[in-house]
C-alpha cells in the first residue's frame, strides 16, 4: 500500500515538473540563470528566441558573447552592480541574432541571496522583449523616474494621497522626517501621521478645501500646525496642500517642512531678549546708543536713565524734551567730554572718562562713563554705544579724603626717587627735588598741593589711580602702590611707579598723614606698550581672521580658542581654556582617534602637519575644516604648544560638489542629444566636442581638442564649421542657417546649425556650436513632395498640416468617444444587468450576495465613469444640437462645477456651421473657462456668441485678477494660449486677448463662414 502511494506521489511529481518545465519554457518572459562569472547555467525557450540562438548554444556560454562590443561593456557593468548592490538592476540593450534581425530587450536581473549565503552567487535573469508601445511606456517611465528624483531631492517633505486619504507617494525627505519607511506607509490613510486631538480638525479643512474648488492652499489657517513621527514624537510643521485629477482620479498633495529647529531659534531669540531686558532694568545705570554729534542725539536708553537723571527715557530719545549734550551735561564738562571721544574714536580705541551731570531735581551729579564706537562695512562711525554710571558718593568720599595728609620720611635719602609727603588734613604735599626735576620742573615751579598733582595725572588714569588711594586710605590694602603718567614741564607724560603708605591715623583710625615714593619707569613702559601693541595686533588678527585658530599645550589643554573656533562651536573661550580639546564635544567617535594620532605626532616634533576633520558646531552639524598644524619650541627645543590653523571649508565642498554634478548633467546631457555640439577657441581650435559629434564625424574627443575644422574634415565640411565661428563673432549673438554638405560616400547631408558666442571673461571668448543632422527629414520631405504632388498644391504652409492634425483629433476624439459609450458602456450594462440577475437568484444571506453588490457598484461606477470620459473626449450635444446648444450644456456644467457664476447669451448665429468651426470655438470656450476657474478667481464670466454678416465672433469675459499679456508676449507663453492661437489660425480666424492686473479678461475670436474656412 505503501509503495503504491509512493509510486503516486512520483508520477504526481513528475506530472508537475512537466508542467513546470512546459511553463517555464514557454513563458512570454525569458529566463537566464547564471553563475558569478556570468556563464548561463539555465535558459528556457523564450530566451533562446528573444537572443537568436539555439539554448543549446547558449547554455555554458558567457552571456556577453551575446551582444556588441559596446554593448557588453554596458551588460558587464550592469552584472558587476547586480552583484554588488544584491538589488534588481535594469538594462536594455540589442542583441546579436543569428537571423541579423533589430530586436531591443530589457534584462531585469536580481542576485538570488540565499545561494549567496552558502557561497554560491547565483544571479537571475528575465529577458523581455521591448515593443514600440513599451518603449514609448519607458519614456514615460523615465519621465516619472526624473520626476522621482527630483521628489527625493528635495528637503520637503511631499505625501500625495487619494480620495480616501490613503498615501500614494511618500518621498525621502518624508521617510527621514516621520522616521518611517515608504514601503511601510503606502496605501495606508494619512491619519497615522496626525495627532490625535487634530485630525478632525484636518479632515473638516480638507472637506472644506475640496468644495471650495481650490487648486493650493497653506493649511496655516488651522493655526499652529503639529505632525506625528513614527515613533509617537509630535513636532511643528508648516504644509500647504494642492488637489489635482490624474487618470480620473483625485489626488491631493501636502508639501510639509519641520520647522522643529526654527521654533527652538525662536524660543531662544525671545529668552534672550526677556533676559537683556531684565539686565537692562537691573543695571546700577544707564546703558544708551547714541549718534555722534554734540547733542549726543540718543537712540536708545534703559530704564536706569530716571533714576540716573530724573528723566523719562521718553523725554531724552532723539532730543524729544531734554538734550543730553546741551542739557544734561556740565556745561564746564561738554567740551572735554567732546574732545576725549573724538579722541578715543580718531584712535578707533572705546573711550571712558569722568565729568558732571544736572539732574532733573537740580542737583548737580558725578558720572563715569565708558562707550564704543559702531562702524558701518564702509569704517564710517555710525553710533556710539556705552554705559553710564552715578559716582557721585565716590567723588565725594574722594573730596573728603584729601582734606587730610601726611607726611613720610624717606628711608633712604637721595637714592634718585621722587619722595613726597602728604598732609591729608590740609592738602598739603612736600615733595623733593628729585621728586620735581623727575617731570622736567625746578622744585619752586610746582604748587605743594593735592589738587595739583592730581590735575597732573593723565586723565585716563586719574580715575584707576584714585580708586587704589581710596582703597588703601580705606585700609583695603596694607600699601598703595600704582602705575600711571604725569605730565611733564614739556606737555608730554611720563610713566612713574607711585608707591606710598598711611604713616599715621587719628583715634577714630581716619588718615592724618601718608608718605611715598616716585620712580621714574618711563622706558620700561615703552617697551612694554611696544610688546602690548604687537600682542593685541596678535590677538586683534586671531580674533578678526576668518580662519579658526587653537592653541594646546602639551597635554592637549586649551590654551587659545579664537573668536572663529567659539562661532563654529557655540562654546566661549573662556569655558574651554584649560580643558582636554577631546572633552570639548567637538569630534565624533569616528574622528577622535585620528586627531589623537596626529596630537602625538605635533608633540613629537614633526611640524607642520595638514589635514581635515570634522567639527561638530553649535547646531550639532558636521562641519568639515581644513587644517595647517604647527609647533612652538622652547629654548631647549622642546614642544610647548601646538598650533592649529583652519578653514571651513563645509562650503566650498558643497559647492564643489554642487559644480561637479552640475557638470556631470551637462555632460550627461550633451552626450545624449541626437544634435552634435562643439566648442572652439578664437584661433579655431576645438576644446569641446561632444559624443554625438564624435560618432557622426568618426572622430574622438582626443583626435579633436586642439586642432582646426582643416586638420580634421574635408573642406566642405571645414568650411561650414568655420562659417559658424566668422557669422557668430560677426553678429555678436545666435547665428542660425541651413548647409548641405557631402559625405564619405558622396552623399548630400543637410545640417541646421546654430552658432552662439560664449563669454567665460571679458577677455576669453569660445565659440560654440550646435549641429543637427537634418538629412532623415529632407529625404523624407523630399519623398513626400514627389509621391503626393497634388497634396502639396493643397497645403501651402504648416497651418493646413495643423488643421488637418486638430480635425483628425477631433474625429479621433468623437470616434473613441462614440466606441466607449456605444460598445464599452453597453457592454457595463449588460455586465451589470447580468449580476443584478445574479444577485436576485441569491438569498441575501448567501457569502456572495454582498460581493455581489459591491460588484455591481463598482460597474455602475466605472459605467458612469466611461460616459464622463466619453463626454469629455467629444460631446455629441455638438453632432447633434449644434454648437450653440453644446455651448449653453458646457456652461451650465462649468457653473456647477466652478462655482462662479456665468452668462451665455447668442445673438443671429445660424443654425447650420462648419464642423471644423464649431469644434475650435467650443474648444476654445472650454479652455478659457478653465482658465477662469483655475486662476482668474472671477465672480462673474459672460460668454457671448454673435454672428456677423460674413462670420462669428465669440467673447468671453470675466471680473477676475486678470494678467500682463505684454509680459506673458514678451516672455515664453504657456501651451493654453499657444493651442488656442493654433486651433484659430486653422480655421483663419482671429484671437485676441485683453487683460489688465485687477481689470479681468476679455477673450475676442472671430472665425469667417466662407468656403475657405470649412
Amino acid at each position: 500500500m505503501q509503495n503504491e502511494e509512493l509510486r503516486r506521489t512520483q508520477l504526481e511529481l513528475e506530472t508537475a515538473r512537466d508542467r513546470y518545465s512546459d511553463l517555464y519554457d514557454f513563458a512570454p518572459v525569458g529566463f537566464l540563470t547564471l553563475d558569478s562569472t556570468g556563464t548561463v547555467l539555465e535558459a528556457n525557450l523564450t530566451a533562446s528566441h528573444l537572443l537568436g540562438t539555439k539554448r543549446s548554444f547558449i547554455i555554458g556560454s558567457r552571456l556577453d558573447r551575446f551582444f556588441s562590443p559596446s554593448d557588453q561593456i554596458l551588460f558587464r557593468q550592469h552584472f558587476q552592480r547586480t552583484l554588488a548592490t544584491k538589488t534588481k538592476q535594469i538594462l536594455e540593450l540589442n542583441p546579436i541574432r543569428q537571423d541579423h534581425s533589430a530586436l531591443m530587450i530589457r534584462l531585469e536581473s536580481l542576485l538570488e541571496t540565499d545561494r549567496e549565503a552558502i557561497g554560491e552567487p547565483i544571479v537571475q535573469i528575465a529577458v523581455m522583449d521591448l515593443s514600440k508601445r513599451e518603449l514609448a511606456e519607458r519614456e514615460k517611465l523615465k519621465q516619472t523616474a526624473w520626476f522621482g528624483g527630483v521628489l527625493d531631492t528635495a528637503m520637503d517633505a511631499v505625501i500625495t494621497v487619494d480620495e480616501q486619504r490613503r498615501i500614494v507617494l511618500f518621498n525621502k525627505a518624508a521617510e527621514g522626517i516621520f522616521r518611517c519607511a515608504s514601503s511601510v506607509v503606502m496605501g495606508k490613510t494619512i491619519d497615522q501621521f496626525i495627532p490625535a486631538p487634530l485630525r478632525k480638525a484636518h479632515q473638516d479643512h480638507i472637506q472644506r478645501f475640496k468644495q471650495a474648488g481650490e487648486t493650493t492652499r497653506s493649511m496655516g489657517a488651522l493655526g499652529t500646525l503639529f505632525a506625528l513621527r513614527a515613533d509617537g514624537e509630535e513636532f511643528p510643521i508648516e504644509a500647504s496642500i494642492s488637489q489635482f485629477e490624474t487618470g480620473g482620479k483625485k489626488l491631493m498633495t501636502v508639501i510639509l517642512r519641520d520647522i522643529t529647529e526654527r521654533r527652538l531659534a525662536e524660543e531662544a531669540l525671545q529668552e534672550s531678549q526677556r533676559r537683556i531686558s531684565t539686565l537692562m532694568k537691573n543695571l546700577p545705570g544707564m546703558a544708551y546708543r547714541c549718534g555722534n554729534d554734540r547733542d549726543w542725539t540718543l537712540e536708545f536708553v534703559s530704564e536706569g536713565a530716571f533714576a540716573l537723571t530724573g528723566y523719562k527715557p521718553e523725554d531724552l530719545l532723539r532730543n524729544h524734551k531734554i538734550s543730553w549734550g546741551r542739557q544734561v551735561i556740565h556745561p564746564d564738562d561738554r567740551d572735554r567730554v567732546w574732545k576725549n571721544t573724538q579722541a578715543a574714536l580718531k584712535k578707533k580705541q572705546p573711550y571712558h572718562y569722568t565729568y558732571r551731570i544736572n539732574a532733573a531735581e537740580g542737583t548737580l551729579k558725578w558720572v563715569w562713563e565708558q562707550g564704543l564706537p559702531i562702524y558701518s562695512p564702509d569704517g564710517k562711525v555710525v553710533a556710539l554705544e556705552g554705559f553710564i554710571t552715578d559716582i557721585t558718593t565716590q567723588k565725594q568720599s574722594e573730596e573728603a579724603l584729601q582734606a587730610s595728609q601726611e607726611r613720610l620720611d624717606l628711608a633712604v635719602f637721595g637714592a634718585r626717587l621722587g619722595i613726597w609727603d602728604w598732609n591729608i588734613q590740609t592738602g598739603e604735599v612736600l615733595f623733593n627735588e628729585r621728586w620735581a626735576k623727575m617731570l622736567g620742573f625746578a622744585k619752586h615751579e610746582i604748587e605743594p598741593t593735592v589738587e595739583v598733582w592730581r590735575q597732573m595725572i593723565h586723565p585716563e588714569d586719574r580715575a584707576m589711580v584714585m580708586k587704589l588711594l581710596e582703597a588703601h586710605l580705606d585700609r583695603h590694602t596694607p600699601f598703595y602702590q600704582t602705575e600711571y603718567r604725569l605730565r611733564t614741564k614739556s606737555g608730554k607724560w611720563k610713566w612713574v611707579l607711585d608707591t606710598g603708605k598711611v604713616v599715621d591715623r587719628d583715634s577714630k583710625g581716619a588718615p592724618l598723614r601718608m608718605s611715598g615714593v616716585h620712580q621714574d619707569i618711563h622706558d620700561r613702559k615703552d617697551m612694554e606698550q611696544a610688546l602690548m601693541k604687537e600682542r593685541n595686533f596678535i590677538n586683534a588678527v586671531l580674533e578678526t581672521a576668518g580662519a579658526l585658530v587653537i592653541v594646546l599645550d602639551r597635554q592637549g589643554r586649551v590654551v587659545r580658542f579664537n573668536r572663529a573656533c567659539e562661532q563654529v562651536t557655540g562654546l566661549a573661550h573662556q569655558d574651554v581654556v584649560g580643558r582636554n580639546i577631546g572633552a570639548l564635544g567637538i569630534f565624533n567617535s569616528r574622528e577622535l582617534p585620528q586627531v589623537k594620532k596626529v596630537f602625538r605626532k605635533l608633540v613629537a616634533g614633526h611640524s607642520p602637519v595638514q589635514g581635515e576633520n570634522r567639527w561638530m558646531d553649535k547646531d550639532k552639524t558636521e562641519r568639515l575644516i581644513a587644517w595647517s598644524n604647527s609647533v612652538l619650541k622652547n629654548d631647549k627645543g622642546e614642544v610647548e604648544h601646538i598650533i592649529g590653523t583652519g578653514v571651513d571649508i563645509t562650503d566650498r565642498k558643497n559647492i564643489e560638489r554642487a559644480l561637479r554634478e552640475s557638470q556631470e548633467r551637462f555632460q550627461a546631457f550633451m552626450d545624449h542629444t541626437p544634435t552634435v555640439a562643439f566648442l572652439r577657441d578664437r584661433s579655431g581650435k576645438y576644446v569641446y566636442v561632444n559624443q554625438p559629434f564624435e560618432k557622426i564625424f568618426g572622430r574622438s574627443q582626443a583626435e579633436c581638442l586642439g586642432k582646426t575644422d582643416e586638420q580634421l574634415f574635408p573642406h566642405d565640411i571645414a568650411q561650414m564649421f568655420k562659417e559658424i565661428g566668422s557669422h557668430t563673432v560677426m553678429k555678436g549673438g545666435v547665428w542660425e542657417s541651413e548647409e548641405t554638405t557631402l559625405d564619405s560616400q558622396g552623399k548630400r547631408r543637410h545640417w541646421v546649425l546654430l552658432g552662439f558666442p560664449v563669454h567665460r571673461d571679458q577677455k576669453d571668448l569660445l565659440i560654440g556650436g550646435i549641429g543637427l543632422d537634418i538629412t532623415p527629414r529632407i529625404e523624407a520631405e523630399q519623398a513626400v513632395r514627389e509621391r503626393e504632388q497634388d497634396l502639396r498644391r493643397f497645403q501651402g504652409n504648416l497651418q493646413a498640416l495643423g488643421k488637418r492634425l486638430v480635425n483628425a483629433q477631433e474625429e479621433e476624439r468623437r470616434r473613441i468617444s462614440r466606441e466607449l459609450h456605444d460598445d464599452m458602456n453597453q457592454r457595463l450594462a449588460v455586465l451589470a444587468l447580468t449580476i443584478q440577475t445574479t444577485q436576485r437568484s441569491m438569498a441575501e444571506t448567501d457569502p456572495n450576495f454582498a460581493a455581489l453588490a459591491r460588484l455591481y457598484d463598482e460597474v455602475s461606477n466605472i459605467s458612469d465613469d466611461i460616459r464622463r470620459l466619453a463626454y469629455q473626449l467629444h460631446p455629441s450635444v455638438l453632432d447633434d444640437l449644434g454648437l450653440k446648444i453644446a455651448l449653453q450644456s458646457f456652461v451650465q456644467e462649468f457653473i456647477q462645477w466652478a462655482h462662479v457664476p456665468a452668462t451665455f447669451r447668442t445673438q443671429d448665429v445660424p443654425e447650420s456651421i462648419p464642423q471644423d468651426i464649431a469644434a475650435c470655438l467650443y474648444r476654445l470656450t472650454q479652455e478659457s473657462l478653465r482658465n477662469v476657474a483655475r486662476h482668474a478667481q472671477a465672480s462673474q464670466v459672460v460668454i457671448e456668441l454673435t454672428g456677423t454678416q460674413d462670420g462669428l465672433r465669440l467673447s468671453i469675459a470675466d471680473d477676475g485678477q486678470g494678467f500682463d499679456v505684454e509680459m506673458v508676449r514678451n516672455h515664453k507663453p504657456g501651451l493654453g494660449l499657444v493651442g488656442m492661437r493654433e486651433r484659430v489660425s486653422y480655421v483663419n480666424g482671429t484671437l485676441t486677448i485683453d487683460s489688465r492686473k485687477g481689470q479681468g479678461t476679455n477673450i475676442s475670436v472671430w472665425v469667417p463662414l466662407t468656403r475657405e474656412s470649412s
